[in-house]
């Protein structure tokens, strides 16, 4: 048979089918099921015998390798189910596979899986952080958060920042660990407990209603914040009243009298519960129908009984009785009968009835006064008066007996006038008294007897040739005394120098004369010892009026202000002068650089210059010090100022110190008006400088009539002062500064007026001004006629302006506090720098040059709060600090003006002006539109138009920049796209109002204000509904703003990140056009010309305090999540700062400003121009811009 037909014989002959095994048994495990164990399969017996292959499994996949009969667990089976596939084999039979059942390798567990750790501060608003520790082996561990037990939504990260929801609550966090093979663990933290709240306000409650038994009070709680659950609590003088715990509470009869308060307790979850206690209120008692009035019967003589008749009460009442002499009560005397005693005789006796009942007010009646006759005294003798009756010698008053013995006083007098410091039994005749009568009065007292005067006959004192001359016409070249036993004259007959080294002693008696051009120079040391009654006079040669007429030419002559040099003490001189008078000198006393110059009980008076004249200044090294002391002393039509002392120096070392002045309870009159110079146009009372003026050594003094009446303090007040420190009101004056240092204290009292000319305060340490809006604390022009009388004594020659005196400076630290003060004419009325704190309230700031308040350096506490007027800038900061500038009055219960009106700006990013006075709270947000649904597509685009731009289907309601760079954007989206993008649009509807006195019809700023927030409520809505539609389709939104739309965009955005409602993850792009609320040094990407020290006109107006102002009306719109953010922030610190875009949208947010722009770009070097806002598409940042921000968009969309 041919190979051919062996092939076709097989095509078509018949095969032999294989044949099934008779027995194929499913296979066996067997081993101990765990990670490193080995198993092993048993094929069972096949039939007929087979040969057997072997294939392990895990989750019904083969393992590789694994084809043995025996398979040792891994690491990689745990927790996988383990099989094994036997396939038999032989030949004529069909091959056949046969799988054991599925056998589970259980997990591992974790050698280590430690229970995590809470750290960080357990307080809203901080952050705590989970510590996992060491897992071993190492495990993929996430993390929950949980409240009370309960997870918290969202909460998976290893951080949690706390919620108001967690105060008060127990914070846990629980960690699981993963790793194949390993049993998933968890483990759960200890709990940490977070600190309840406190309520941002509290208030303590009110009472309302008639205090009188059978009224109701009524508690008024006030406003709590957040909303608390109240309780209530009646209390009678500070005891709990039982079951009275309602709001209300009726009055009943054990109230009569008592004092009535009322807590409320409040109560909310996550708060520190607060208690408060009203002011008492006094429940008035039942009054007597009848408390008569006492009367007293009885003779009223020294040793009668006295008997009180109280009459009939109404009802009945319990009497007690208490006896008064001259209505000072008797100890003792409290019977309803009084015995007259000495001591009454006299005096008024009264008695005071007092009756008191249960339940009815404690009720006084005092009866008539009943005069107690004094007694006189038996025997009351005119005194007499011995001695010689010549002017040196002493004359001796005798009394006389007196019966009873009494105490006797004496005051000797002259031509019938009384002689100061003339009060004992002996009197020294002095010059004064020649040709005088001189009589004594001898007054007897004694307890029960009529006061009683005797004086005695006169003594006339006989007129001598006057008092002998003594020519003094050479220096004083040592020691001498002028001390004569009766009135000597010493003439200078030409300026005599007491030398250095000698001491000149001048007693009582002693009357020093002076010719023309002579005067007497100190250069060692004067003491000067007059007294009270004999004064040591320095006077002209030509006054006759003391030591006679000493030039004897009669009356020829009379004195003149400046016949002679007066009294000059040299440097490193010393004069002590008690009761020393000088009159008609140039200047009475001068001293430069004195070591001493006490000058106590003096008079000065018809000085052509200053009365009295006193510099010392201590510089350099060892130096010393230098006493200045001017008491008690009188100063009389000086020609120019009264008083004047400088008190200066710069020590270099201990061994100098800078003189510290004293000047006290002094007296200037009529002074200031005999010299004018325009070199010192402003002549004084007292004029004190000093670089370490002590406000305690500078008090007490007075004066009238003078040029100006008033203490001229200027240079450095170290310690504290209080105004009025005198009859002198306090005037700056002489081009400089009067500074309060630091730790020092100003205090002025209602109704103080400080006057200035080209002077200035400057504030280091602390002025607080404690005037009210009816009775102000006021700082104004020497010129200003208006208040405080004409200071100036010019009648209307000058009028006040704006810029007169320099205004009130604080600085390094120092403070201005109070209420009622008024600044006026000044160049900036107040001027607060370097960390500086202004806290006014009821103030007024008026007729500057240019700034009412330069508020630059004030601190982030500071406030405002009155009226600014005639100024350009009423608040004025160049800083990003916050300032309070909330209720003021700018005019016409309008907001600041704009530099258009004439009413005074407001300048600075943290200035809030929000609400000034006459400020309307506006409607709330009426509900926002509902946008009709279109379809969802890839991206959504919200275009908000900026101020005063119309709203057409031209620009697709986006107003025509947004359209011009939607259009662009789109463009460049497309090209930056590998495949098609789509999108749909909506034009935000807000008013988007005119800016202020942009054109005719332009709304004002609380208009203006009001949109943008009414646009910002809009957005929110619109981003919840949009979300909420479209949002599970993967649909991506895309802001785009310009002006006032970049405005609501960046509001909104901040508000919703502080209310935690920000949808970071559906947010493509941002997208802003010249936004106002531009940060200074902001961190998003900016593709304008704008420089990071440049900032919005709005900044501060993002979540800073105005949000505050706006939070109570944001609440009244339909955005439910407001009013658990005003709940929850409206007392936290960071209300107060203005925010930034959030930082977890800073990759998203593409900017564009440009310099210049008076929007976007305020604060830097450039001039604001206008055209500039308008002019974005041209400039040359914007192709950047439209790149940037589809390439944002791309990114975030995918």
């Amino acid at each position: 048979m041919t190979t051919a037909a062996l092939v076709l014989g097989m095509g078509v002959g018949t095969a032999t089918a294989a044949t099934a095994f008779t027995k194929a048994p499913v296979p066996t495990i067997s081993g101990t099921v765990k990670v490193g164990s080995t198993l092993t399969a048993a094929a069972g017996t096949w039939s007929p015998s087979a040969t057997l292959s072997y294939q392990w499994k895990r989750n019904g996949t083969s393992i590789s390798g694994a084809t043995a009969k025996t398979y040792k667990l891994t690491t990689s089976d745990a927790g996988r189910t383990v099989a094994v596939t036997t396939t038999g084999k032989r030949s004529g039979y069909t091959t056949t596979s046969k799988t054991s059942a599925g056998t589970a390798v259980p997990t591992v567990a974790f050698t280590t899986a430690p229970t995590p750790t809470i750290s960080g501060t357990s307080s809203v608003g901080s952050t705590l952080t989970a510590t996992a520790g060491t897992w071993s082996p190492t495990a993929t561990v996430s993390y929950q958060w949980r409240r009370n037990g309960t997870a918290i939504a969202s909460a998976t990260a290893k951080t949690y920042k706390l919620a108001t929801a967690d105060a008060g609550q127990k914070l846990t966090v629980t960690v699981t660990g993963k790793r194949t093979g390993y049993t998933t663990t968890a483990k759960t933290s200890a709990a940490k407990t977070i600190a309840t709240l406190t309520f941002g306000t509290a208030p303590t409650p009110t009472i309302s209603g008639t205090a009188s038994v059978g009224s109701t009070l009524t508690a008024n709680p006030g406003t709590w914040s957040p909303t608390a659950t109240l309780s209530f609590q009646w209390k009678r003088s500070g005891a709990a009243i039982s079951g009275a715990t309602a709001k209300t509470y009726k009055l009943v009869a054990a109230d009569a009298g008592a004092s009535i308060t009322v807590t409320v307790t409040g109560k909310k979850t996550g708060y520190t519960t607060a208690a408060k206690t009203s002011a008492a209120k006094t429940i008035a008692a039942t009054a007597f129908t009848t408390a008569p009035t006492p009367t007293l019967s009885g003779t009223a003589t020294v040793g009668s009984t006295l008997t009180a008749n109280p009459g009939t009460w109404s009802p009945a009442a319990t009497l007690t009785y208490q006896w008064k002499r001259n209505g000072s009560s008797i100890s003792g005397a409290a019977a309803a009968t009084y015995k007259l005693a000495d001591a009454d005789a006299g005096q008024s006796l009264t008695v005071t009835v007092t009756g008191a009942r249960a339940g009815y007010a404690t009720t006084a009646r005092t009866s008539a006064a009943k005069a107690i006759p004094a007694l006189a005294f038996t025997a009351a003798p005119t005194p007499t008066i011995t001695g010689t009756a010549a002017v040196g010698s002493i004359l001796t008053a005798n009394a006389g007996t007196w019966s009873p013995t009494p105490t006797l006083a004496y005051q000797w007098n002259r031509n019938g006038i009384a002689i100061s410091g003339a009060t004992k039994t002996t009197y020294a005749l002095v010059s004064a008294d020649q040709g005088a009568m001189i009589t004594v009065t001898v007054t007897a007292s004694r307890s029960g007897y009529a006061s009683t005067t005797r004086t005695s006959a006169v003594v006339t004192v006989p007129t001598g040739p006057g008092a002998a001359v003594v020519q003094i016409s050479a220096d004083i070249t040592a020691d001498t005394t002028w001390a004569p036993a009766s009135s000597t004259v010493y003439l200078l007959t030409t300026q005599v120098d007491v030398r250095s080294g000698v001491t000149l002693t001048i007693g009582a008696n002693a009357i020093v004369k002076a010719r023309t051009n002579a005067g007497l120079a100190v250069e060692g040391a004067l003491v000067v010892n007059g007294t009270a009654g004999n004064p040591v006079t320095f006077t002209s040669l030509r006054d006759d009026t003391i030591g006679g007429d000493s030039n004897s030419d009669g009356d020829v002559t009379t004195p003149q202000p400046g016949d002679w040099y007066g009294i000059t003490i040299s440097s490193k001189a010393s004069m002590t002068a008690t009761y020393a008078t000088v009159k008609y000198a140039s200047s009475g006393w001068q001293s430069s650089g004195a070591d001493v110059f006490r000058l106590s009980h003096g008079a000065v008076s018809d000085t052509q210059y200053d009365g009295i004249r006193v510099a010392a200044d201590r510089s350099g090294a060892n130096a010393g010090n230098a006493i200045i002391s001017i008491t008690d002393t009188t100063v009389r039509r000086a020609g120019r100022n009264g008083i004047t002392v400088s008190a200066t120096g710069q020590p270099a070392g201990s061994g100098t110190q800078i003189p510290v002045p004293v000047v006290t309870d002094n007296t200037v009159t009529d002074s200031g008006k005999g010299y004018n110079n325009s070199s010192v146009p402003n002549q004084v009372a007292i004029r004190v400088h000093g670089y370490a003026l002590d406000g305690s050594k500078l008090t007490g003094n007075d004066g009238n009539g003078n040029k100006i009446s008033a203490i001229a303090l200027s240079g450095t007040l170290k310690t504290n002062l209080s105004l009025p420190q005198g009859d002198l009101p306090l005037a700056l004056l002489d081009s400089d500064y009067l500074t309060v240092a630091a730790g020092a204290t100003l205090t002025i009292a209602a109704g103080q007026t400080v006057k200035a000319y080209q002077a200035g305060l400057a504030v280091e340490g602390s002025l607080v001004v404690n005037g009210t809006a009816g009775n102000p604390v006021t700082f104004t022009s020497l010129r200003d006629d208006t208040i405080g009388g004409d200071s100036n004594s010019d009648g209307d020659v000058t009028t006040p302006q704006p810029g007169d005196w320099y205004g009130i400076t604080i600085s390094n630290g120092g403070s201005v506090h109070g209420s009622g003060l008024s600044v006026r004419y000044a160049s900036y009325g107040i001027t607060a720098g370097q960390t500086s704190s202004l806290q006014l309230s009821d103030s007024g700031v008026s007729s500057t040059t240019s700034r009412c308040l330069d508020v630059t350096g004030a601190d982030s506490a500071s406030y405002f709060h009155g009226t600014v007027r005639d100024c350009e800038f009423g608040v004025f900061s160049s800083g990003l600090t916050y300032f309070d500038a909330s209720a003021v009055d700018w005019g016409g219960d309008e907001p600041p003006g704009n530099g258009a009106d004439e009413r005074p700006r407001a300048s600075g990013p943290g200035v809030d002006v929000f609400p000034w006075v006459g400020w309307v709270d506006p409607p709330p947000a009426s509900k926002p539109k509902v946008y009709a649904a279109s379809p969802c597509k890839d991206l959504l685009v919200i275009g908000v138009r900026g101020s005063g731009e119309e709203a057409t289907s031209a620009n697709r309601d986006m107003g025509n920049m947004v359209k011009t760079f939607h259009d662009a954007f789109v463009e460049e989206l497309a090209e930056q796209s590998a495949s098609p993008i789509s999108t749909r649009t909506i034009g935000l509807e807000y008013p988007a109002y005119a800016v202020p006195l942009s054109s005719p019809d332009a709304p004002g700023l609380l208009t203006y204000t009001s949109g943008a927030w009414s646009g910002a409520v809009e957005l929110m809505s619109t981003l919840e509904n949009e979300i909420e539609r479209c949002g599970s389709s993967g649909e991506k939104i895309v802001l785009n703003g310009y002006s006032q739309g970049a405005w609501v965009i960046h509001s909104t955005l901040a508000y919703m990140e502080k209310s935690k409602r920000l949808p970071v993850s559906n947010l493509a792009a941002v997208n802003l056009i010249a936004d106002p609320q531009r940060a200074q040094l902001g961190a998003e990407y900016n593709a304008g010309s704008a420089t990071g020290d440049t900032w919005g006109v709005a900044n501060a107006q993002v979540v800073g305090v105005p949000a505050v102002r706006f939070s109570n009306w944001l609440a009244g719109s339909i955005y439910p999540e407001v009013r658990q953010f005003q709940a929850s922030n409206v007392s936290s610190e960071d209300m107060i700062t203005p925010v930034d875009i959030p930082t977890s949208l800073l990759s998203r947010v593409v900017t564009i400003c440009n310099f210049t722009d008076p929007v976007c770009a305020i604060g830097g070097r450039g001039f604001p121009d206008a055209d500039v806002h308008g002019e974005y598409p041209t400039s040359s940042g914007w192709a950047r811009f439209v790149e940037e921000s589809a390439s944002t968009a791309r990114i975030y969309a995918d």
